[in-house]
């Protein structure tokens, strides 16, 4: 019998993709800009553990970000969502994957907003733990985030890691019971040596 995240899986992805494409300091004159297009950024398969597929992958449109996004000069994006079935658990997990471009003066303010969004979320359905800093890219951050049902009990859990790097935000999301950190950071660093 399969078993799946299902409803709980799509808040949690919700959530997160809300906090894709958000918009604070400017980053140190001497940063330079990326080179390579988000499409040519996204992970590919070879990147993952094994048993991951793709299962849906896009170039993000202007009507896709949000506003505040927009307002900060958003350039460009791509989306891919990964997918595999855990079988021990015979659970589906995620993976997912934002890609954005902005001008180097505005880039920090995704990461640095995506923060204050993230920890503001904390609220009832969903229970937000910051985790330390990955030190990738040139600043990051990590968040554990559970969506918790009425009775308080775990109903989906999600690892979370955005970084910027030169004009690129990239925000990459595990859905998996297993909270697999270390896999999601080693995930996040081939992401990151992909942006020249």
């Amino acid at each position: 019998m399969n078993y799946h995240y299902g409803a709980p899986a799509i808040g949690l992805l919700i959530f997160f993709i809300f906090l894709v494409g958000c918009t604070s300091t400017a980053p140190p004159p001497e940063r330079t800009l990326g080179t390579i297009e988000p499409a040519d950024l996204a992970l590919q398969l070879s990147d993952l553990p094994a048993g991951f597929t793709i299962q849906e992958k896009w170039e993000r449109a202007r009507s896709e970000v949000r506003q505040s996004a927009v307002d900060k000069g958003w350039k460009k994006g791509y989306h891919v969502m990964f997918r595999r079935l855990n079988e021990s658990t015979l659970q589906v997990e995620y993976l997912t994957q934002d890609i954005d471009v902005y001008p180097i003066e505005t880039v920090n303010q995704a990461l640095a907003q995506g923060n204050a969004e993230m920890l503001q979320r904390g609220e009832d359905a969903y229970q937000v733990d910051q985790l330390p800093n990955p030190k990738i890219g040139d600043s990051s951050q990590a968040y554990s985030v559970k969506l918790m049902k009425k009775s308080k009990n775990i109903n989906a859990r999600g690892l979370f890691i955005q970084f910027v790097k030169k004009d690129v935000y990239e925000q990459i999301v595990m859905l998996s019971v297993s909270e697999d950190y270390e896999s999601l950071n080693e995930i996040a660093k081939i992401a990151s040596a992909e942006i020249k």
